[in-house]
């Protein structure tokens, strides 16, 4: 009839809103971390590192669905062949790998601690093709470090950094492992929805609510993940470990709040450090590997003092 939309019509604008739909929840959920390769040309490979002594051993831990995690490991630089008795983990952040945390590593080793680096799931020579936000990476960090303990490799008193969604993932393990004794997160999301909700506005400004839930959720189907179980804030909620959090004033790409909701919902001992732009932060990024080793050193050491979360300016 006239002024009747043809169904055959209907159908390909279903057909077509449901492509663009799984085009946008694969983006959320696939990291753009094709670097290892070409990294590994210039820090070399685990058997490389292994042969030249920067790294004690490098090990793949099998998870059940099969992807496998790509694992270094140092030793303390004083005692090689013998596990300290703290254990330091770090988890790199989105679309990083674990060679960016290894002069880190270095100088936490030759400080007398074990240290482990993680290739998240899909990053790195880790398996996977998609990001849960801390869901099914957690629990990858989880097997790591009884794998390790099961070769002696590690001990009973673990501390874990992480940035970003490594920071995320850091407090959602550090909820489920009651030998974890201090967190360290920089700039952590504090819930899928609330970080993927923000990087959807910069790729489809006009996406509304509704059809913004539908992509996420589709998201979720894709990547074989409940999206609402990813959240550092209920994670903080059942932390016993201290917790130390890290924050830009002006982060752009994950805002402050993440950081002050994850501090609200933390019990104490806790601390939000806050990074003002300018001279801060320059000298900041000067000094960035020692300032965050001595910050773990520090942590393992001495633990977190609470104080009053630092107010930014209007």
């Amino acid at each position: 009839m006239k002024g009747q939309i043809p169904f055959a019509a209907v159908l390909l604008a279903a057909f077509a809103a449901g492509c663009q739909n799984e085009y946008y929840a694969r983006q959320l959920i696939t990291p753009d971390a094709g670097g290892a390769a070409i990294g590994e040309m210039v820090t070399g490979s685990g058997d490389q590192l292994v042969r030249r002594g920067r790294i004690s051993y490098h090990r793949r831990i099998a998870r059940a669905e099969g992807v496998e995690i790509d694992v270094w490991g140092i030793l303390p630089k004083n005692t090689p062949t013998v596990p300290a008795q703290k254990t330091l983990v770090l988890l790199h952040g989105w679309g990083e790998w674990k060679a960016s945390y290894l002069t880190v590593a270095e100088k936490l080793a030759a400080k007398g601690y074990n240290v482990v680096l993680i290739d998240l799931r899909g990053h790195g020579r880790s398996g996977g093709k998609y990001v849960t936000y801390g869901v099914k990476e957690s629990r990858d960090v989880l097997a790591v470090m009884d794998a390790l303990a099961g070769e002696h490799k590690v001990s009973e008193e673990i501390y874990v950094f992480g940035l970003t969604l490594g920071a995320a993932t850091a407090i959602q393990y550090a909820a489920i492992d009651p030998r974890v004794r201090g967190v360290m997160a920089i700039a952590p999301y504090k819930d899928a929805h609330t970080i993927c909700r923000r990087a959807m506005a910069f790729r489809a400004p006009l996406m509304s609510e509704e059809e913004f839930d539908k992509v996420l959720s589709l998201a979720g189907k894709i990547g074989q993940f409940e999206p609402s179980d990813a959240s550092a804030v209920r994670a903080a909620r059942n932390l016993k470990a201290p917790i130390l959090l890290v924050h830009g004033l002006l982060d752009f790409a994950v805002p402050l709040e993440h950081s002050q909701a994850i501090y609200e919902a933390a019990s104490e001992p806790k601390k939000l450090l806050v990074v003002t732009p300018g001279p801060e932060q320059v000298a900041l990024a000067m000094i960035w590997e020692s300032w965050l080793a001595d910050r773990l050193d520090e942590l393992a050491t001495r633990g977190v003092e609470t104080q009053p979360a630092e107010k930014p300016a209007p």
